[in-house]
């Protein structure tokens, strides 16, 4: 490539492509079968053959044309998104939606209102479940981790990706069963469990707010990181339309 960006044929010296991609050259090739050219080219494309991709493991790619790189670049950031819409509507049926007041009992606590409600930052917003994962709240839950809340005080100071104040039980078991009523006991088992266990005692509610903001969230598929995963061939894709069907009935339970 020159100083001025365009891509220079080392073969042809034409701009707009490299020798790679070069027609004159795979003419010349397809007319010369026995030339050092098309010698070169069977050995490259031998070569290329054999390589293994850092993502999948598998020959025959490399990660920059990974189809299975592809698919969760183009089909995770959804998935993401649902996620947060997930999270919200869960945070909002526990009373900690956008505007509720919490109260931190530890040093420096004090009196703040919520703003988001949501997918927690950092690496949950850049994860997709194992491709392995059959599609069910307990994964789920596995996956993401809890919902975490921004707040900030009534002088402004912001308080960011906070825990969740804890519940008592009996909230936890009326929760507990709109957020299944509409799963299988497969896709809804243990995840109780896991509910139960969300939330901090330092963290009190303080004033409830059921409002089921939906905060925006940019998903990037390039910033997704490559899930564990020990399967090979189509086993290596994720169940994409099994976890939207899993979100949306936990949703429409939620009500």
């Amino acid at each position: 490539m020159s100083y001025n960006g365009t891509v220079r044929c080392s073969y042809c010296y034409n701009t707009g492509h490299n020798r790679r991609s070069c027609p004159k050259l795979k003419k010349y090739i397809e007319e010369n079968p026995d030339s050092w050219r098309a010698i070169q080219a069977k050995e490259s494309k031998k070569r290329a053959s054999n390589r293994r991709c850092s993502w999948c493991n598998e020959t025959g790619h490399n990660a920059r044309t990974c189809p299975w790189r592809k698919d969760i670049q183009e089909n995770g950031p959804a998935l993401i998104q649902k996620v947060n819409k997930l999270y919200a509507a869960l945070s909002g049926q526990r009373g900690v939606g956008r505007g509720a007041l919490v109260k931190h009992n530890g040093w420096g606590g004090g009196v703040r209102i919520v703003t988001r409600a949501g997918l927690g930052q950092g690496t949950p917003r850049n994860q997709v479940p194992n491709p392995e994962m059959t599609p069910s709240l307990y994964n789920l839950f596995q996956t993401y981790g809890e919902p975490r809340l921004d707040s900030h005080t009534n002088g402004g100071e912001k308080s960011i990706d906070e825990w969740l104040p804890s519940t008592d039980h009996e909230a936890d078991e009326a929760h507990i069963k709109q957020m299944t009523k509409l799963l299988t006991e497969k896709e809804a088992i243990d995840s109780e469990h896991m509910y139960r266990g969300w939330g901090y005692s330092t963290q009190k509610l303080r004033v409830p707010s059921h409002v089921k903001y939906v905060p925006p969230l940019e998903v990037n598929g390039k910033n997704i990181e490559k899930p564990t995963c020990y399967a090979t061939g189509d086993e290596k894709y994720i169940n994409w339309s099994g976890w939207h069907n899993l979100i949306d009935r936990v949703i429409e339970g939620i009500g």
